[in-house]
């Protein structure tokens, strides 16, 4: 059992403060190890927990606990499915198929590493390494997703700093080695043509994913929280949608949705077809419809659209309407007006051309009279 334990309080040439513990190992070392603390009260709280390991005789096995130990522990305790209260999330993630995956990837690379030795040039590797690896079915892989598995690696990180496995901060770590500027950032838009031909090819077999289409151009709402609507949620008195605080991503996103003529349509067709029971499903779908979806794209010759596209056209379309853009966040359920310029603004050539038509228009200018 390590002898003559001590420890002490002390400052760096920054004011940082500093818990520090010596003692004697079995073997008649000196040993010494340095806790980082926002405060003296925390450093010496520090100094009490290290001397009690130090008597338990597990100070060693926890200095060395690799990063698959502590990915475990990071799992046990974030990667567990989403507690809600009052319908907000207060624990745990909605979504953890993808969480998972990249935690199992970053243990299968750095694995017995002890997670405090795993250095800056370790981690600029991994990323090297990554970018170097084709994606499953080819191609190359993208600074988005790069960047994504790289923040699941910090986050892994800063549990440890939290538990005080690590000597120091990771924020050194990661210092500008995870830039979301360089992301190449989705621009693609649905033109009115590709619209009615996308619309039109949702007939026969694929005539139950047409109604959801036009919610999604017309509400904005994420898939996940239109799927899982109920009738209960919907007001056809007052033309709105009540969306379930467990299904929006942000808590300042809008509990009312409108409900527009076309969608009104294709709402009062479902109700008519249901069993008008309040907890049934609106759009009747409970799992995947990637099928439909990808088939409904190939006979309208549509290419390069993703499902989550549509909630970019529908934010474009409620800014080319005149709503001021401050409303649109609010009812597309964005945190910050930042994330929807970057990612669901969007523009193409027709509405490129449509800005150039206003131009004209303002200064009272006829395109073919000045070509004349």
């Amino acid at each position: 059992m390590p002898r003559t334990r001590t420890g002490s309080i002390y400052k760096d040439r920054e004011g940082r403060i500093y818990a520090r513990i010596q003692w004697i190992d079995d073997e008649g070392r000196p040993r010494e190890v340095k806790r980082r603390a926002r405060n003296r009260t925390e450093a010496r709280d520090l100094i009490r927990d290290e001397i009690v390991l130090l008597e338990k005789g597990i100070h060693t096995s926890r200095r060395q606990r690799t990063f698959r130990q502590v990915a475990a522990e990071y799992g046990r305790i974030e990667l567990v499915p989403a507690v809600l209260v009052n319908g907000r999330k207060v624990a745990g993630k909605k979504h953890l198929y993808t969480p998972l995956k990249i935690v199992t990837l970053l243990v299968n690379y750095f694995g017995e590493m002890p997670i405090h030795s795993i250095t800056r040039p370790d981690i600029e590797e991994f990323r090297r390494e990554r970018f170097a690896t084709p994606k499953r079915y080819g191609g190359q892989r993208s600074i988005r997703s790069v960047n994504y598995e790289l923040q699941m690696l910090r986050a892994v990180f800063y549990f440890a700093e939290s538990k005080h496995w690590l000597d120091r901060s990771p924020r050194d770590l990661f210092r500008k080695l995870i830039l979301t500027s360089e992301e190449t950032k989705r621009t693609r838009l649905l033109t009115p043509d590709e619209e009615t031909r996308l619309l039109a090819a949702c007939a026969g077999p694929r005539r139950h994913i047409r109604p959801l289409i036009i919610a999604a151009l017309d509400t904005s709402l994420r898939r996940g929280a239109l799927v899982t609507l109920t009738w209960s949620d919907i007001d056809f008195e007052n033309r709105v949608i009540h969306v379930k605080r467990a299904e929006t991503k942000n808590k300042g996103a809008a509990e009312l949705v409108g409900i527009t003529r076309r969608l009104e349509v294709e709402l009062r067709e479902l109700w008519r077809l249901s069993d008008k029971e309040p907890d049934t499903r609106v759009f009747g779908i409970d799992g995947e419809f990637k099928k439909a979806w990808s088939t409904a794209l190939r006979v309208a010759k549509i290419t390069d659209l993703r499902f989550h596209d549509l909630r970019g056209c529908a934010a474009t379309a409620m800014i080319m309407a005149g709503i001021p853009e401050e409303i649109v966040r609010r009812a597309t359920g964005h945190a910050r007006a930042g994330i929807l310029r970057d990612h669901y603004i969007r523009t193409n050539r027709d509405s490129i051309r449509r800005i150039a038509d206003a131009l004209d228009e303002a200064r009272g200018e006829n395109s073919s009279d000045l070509i004349n």
